[in-house]
C-alpha cells in the first residue's frame, strides 16, 4: 500500500492510502495526526504488524471510519491494532516530551493484554531503538517537506 502524507498547509494536511487494488482512502489531519500516522508507519513496520491500523486499511477500512463511535463502526479493532495504538501513543510522548529510559515497563503497565494476545514479547529493548530511529528519521524527512509536496511511504502488508 502506498501512503502520502501531503502539506497543504502549516496547520492541516492530508494523510492518502491507495491499496495494491487500486482502491483509495484520505481525510484531512492535523500536524497531532501527523506525529500519530507516521508512529504508526514505524511501529507497524519495525514489529511487522500486518493486523494493525495500517493494515485495516489496507485490507480496505475506510480510514474515516476509525473516527465513528465504536457502535456505529462495521468493523471490530484488532489486538493488534489495540496494541499498537498503545505504543504510538508513548512513542509519540517519547519523542515529543524526551526519550523515556523505561519505556519497555511503561508500556507493559499501560497496555492490558486482556486477550492474551501474546503481542507484548515484541516490545524489545532492541525494537524499541529501531522504532525511534526509524521515526525520528521519519520526522526529519517531514520537517523538511514543503507546503504542496508529500511523503511518500510503501507498507508491505
Amino acid at each position: 500500500m502506498k501512503i502520502i502524507f501531503t502539506k497543504t498547509s502549516k496547520e492541516e494536511h492530508v494523510f492518502s492510502c491507495i491499496r495494491k487494488d487500486g482502491s483509495s482512502t484520505w481525510k484531512h489531519v492535523d500536524a497531532f495526526f501527523i506525529l500519530h500516522d507516521l508512529g504508526h508507519y514505524a511501529v507497524e513496520t519495525i514489529l511487522q504488524l500486518k493486523n494493525a491500523f495500517l493494515g485495516m486499511v489496507a485490507a480496505g477500512t475506510n480510514i474515516n471510519d476509525f473516527d465513528l463511535p465504536k457502535e456505529q463502526r462495521d468493523f471490530v479493532l484488532t489486538n493488534e491494532t489495540i496494541f499498537a495504538e498503545h505504543l504510538v501513543n508513548l512513542v509519540v510522548i517519547d519523542y515529543t516530551q524526551g526519550k523515556m529510559d523505561n519505556l519497555p515497563e511503561i508500556f507493559a503497565a499501560v497496555y492490558d493484554d486482556k486477550n492474551e494476545s501474546g503481542l507484548l514479547h515484541y516490545v524489545t529493548e532492541e525494537k524499541l531503538e529501531k522504532i525511534r530511529m526509524t521515526y525520528s528519521e521519519l520526522m526529519a524527512q517531514w520537517k523538511l517537506i514543503p507546503v504542496s509536496a508529500s511523503l511518500n511511504l510503501l507498507f508491505e502488508e
